[in-house]
């Protein structure tokens, strides 16, 4: 017997409730955007300021390439 709250045949297809994933290219927009903000901290910050901005916005664009790299793998399935 089944119970009425289950989820119907998806058909293979995932799951999700809310709003639709975000799209790759927004995702390596940002990445790009995080990367050159590393760039521009390495180039005109103080000397003694410039490692940890640089390194955390690095960080953070390397983030969202990841996140774009996996939605994309994700859609080409």
């Amino acid at each position: 017997m089944t119970p009425s709250h289950a989820r119907p045949d998806l058909g293979g297809q995932s799951y999700s409730v809310g709003r639709r994933n975000t799209s790759p290219a927004f995702l390596m927009g940002l990445s790009l955007i995080w990367i050159l903000a590393a760039a521009v901290c390495g180039l005109y910050l103080h000397t003694s300021w410039r490692l940890i901005p640089i390194v955390v916005a690095f960080g953070i664009g390397a983030l969202y390439l990841r996140s774009a790299t996996g939605a994309y793998l994700r859609r080409t399935r």
